[in-house]
């Protein structure tokens, strides 16, 4: 059976031709109408009948799952999809402003430690390295005076930045084992075994390769890259007490510095060949350090770690879980730049303007070998963090891509009006244009 369409007022023809005018049609040979207009209202059984059933007595569900259900869509101007643009990109660029502005508000305090020691010796990178090479792991002893800017309010974050550490290279990412570190779950589940482990290599072993003088035969615990690289400088912050010479310390808080769900990720188990001999030591070992008294010999007493003392030559680590020690679970959240920044503590207590601070540090961690600087960082915080350089990225992106918008949107409006087309203008179809007949 053969099927006419007959556009609406004219005779059979095929759609494009006839008038210039496009019309809809449906099967059957029913006329919708014509470009511009409305369809009419569906006949009474197809609306869903007396009931409201739907089609041919189908339910809400059965139209829903086939998509027979009524559909609306807007269909916006080029004038719209313009201002869509240009409101958008101001409303961003805004943003950006408001980012750097806030950012710009934030009080730092940067020390670049990485310029030791400052007696004459160690002038070269490689110096450095073989300094802190034969040091067994004590590290240098230095120590900087700085007066607060302005007024800073708590929380005041420090942090360590390390350049040149690729924590983001593949290699790297992939030397670990969660499950490891996670320990045994279940009772009578055994440790994991070398053969479980390949992928910590090359830091399976702590000497390299399988020691029988070594606990487990030197077996590391946590093993990989990731973690024989951890981080070990310490660091102390005492304010000068004005007119007394004497120094105290700054009350710094270094509990839940870690998200909470990295601390989730670690079993209540104990480290096990885990840079322990110095030769083979890539960071620090699980351990942190106990309180002690008087680091710079001017008779205050220290209510905090000097985390990395010896001062005194007394022994100042204790061993740690690795659930409990929190550093590690900070270093472990791995960073994507080439330059990694970590949270070390928190400063809760206002420094004001003018205030002498001594910061105390051991430098342990060998950056030099590649050229890595190192700072110390103490930042305020705003509804962005305290990442000062992390939120001076964002507002130059808010502002770099609302700017682009925004022109964007007003050129697009421009050629609109240079060259105006009119709403569903058919003239511009391939088979109504002069020449494509």
């Amino acid at each position: 059976m053969s099927k006419s369409y007959r556009a609406a007022g004219g005779a059979p023809s095929p759609p494009g031709e006839g008038d210039g005018r496009l019309a809809s049609f449906a099967p059957g040979g029913s006329t919708w109408g014509i470009a511009g207009g409305d369809p009419p209202e569906p006949p009474a059984e197809e609306a869903g009948g007396a009931g409201g059933a739907g089609p041919r007595g189908g339910s809400w569900g059965q139209r829903f799952a086939q998509q027979e259900l009524a559909a609306w869509r807007p269909i916006m101007r080029p004038w719209q999809y313009a201002a869509v643009l240009f409101v958008g990109g101001v409303a961003m660029l805004a943003t950006g402003v408001s980012c750097l502005q806030s950012t710009r508000a934030l009080r730092e305090i940067r020390w670049d430690y990485s310029a030791f020691p400052a007696f004459g010796v160690g002038t070269t990178a490689r110096e450095k390295y073989n300094l802190l090479r034969t040091g067994d792991g004590a590290g240098w002893l230095m120590e900087h005076s700085v007066a607060v800017p302005a007024d800073m309010q708590p929380p005041i974050n420090v942090y360590y930045r390390v350049s040149g550490v690729f924590q983001n290279y593949r290699r790297y990412t992939k030397s670990r084992s969660s499950k490891q570190m996670r320990g045994p779950t279940k009772s009578g589940e055994q440790p994991l075994q070398a053969s479980e482990l390949a992928q910590c290599a090359p830091q399976l072993y702590e000497t390299g390769e399988p020691n029988a003088r070594l606990p487990n035969d030197g077996l590391v615990l946590p093993c990989g890259l990731q973690a024989w690289s951890f981080f070990n400088d310490t660091f102390q912050i005492r304010k000068v007490v004005a007119g007394q010479g004497q120094s105290v310390p700054v009350d710094m808080n270094f509990d839940n510095i870690a998200w909470k769900a990295d601390r989730q990720l670690y079993g209540n188990i104990s480290a096990e060949n885990f840079n322990a001999l110095p030769p083979y030591r890539g960071g620090k070992a699980m351990q942190e350090e106990v309180w002690q008294s008087d680091p710079d010999g001017s008779g205050g007493s220290n209510l905090q770690p000097l985390r990395g003392g010896q001062v005194q030559g007394e022994d100042t680590w204790e061993s740690t879980t690795l659930r409990q020690n929190e550093d590690f679970h900070v270093w472990m959240r791995l960073g994507i730049t080439p330059s990694v920044q970590k949270l070390y503590g928190v400063i809760e207590e206002p420094l004001r303007a003018g205030q002498e601070l001594k910061i105390f540090g051991f430098n342990r961690y060998n950056s030099y070998e590649y050229g890595g600087r190192k700072e110390l960082i103490l930042s305020e915080q705003n509804f962005l963090g305290s990442a000062k350089d992390g939120a001076r990225f964002l507002g130059y992106a808010y502002c770099v891509v609302g700017i682009l918008a925004s022109l964007a949107g007003a050129g697009f409006q421009f050629a609109f009006c240079l060259q105006p087309r009119r709403f569903g203008d058919i003239s511009y179809l391939s088979w109504n244009r002069e020449g494509t007949r």
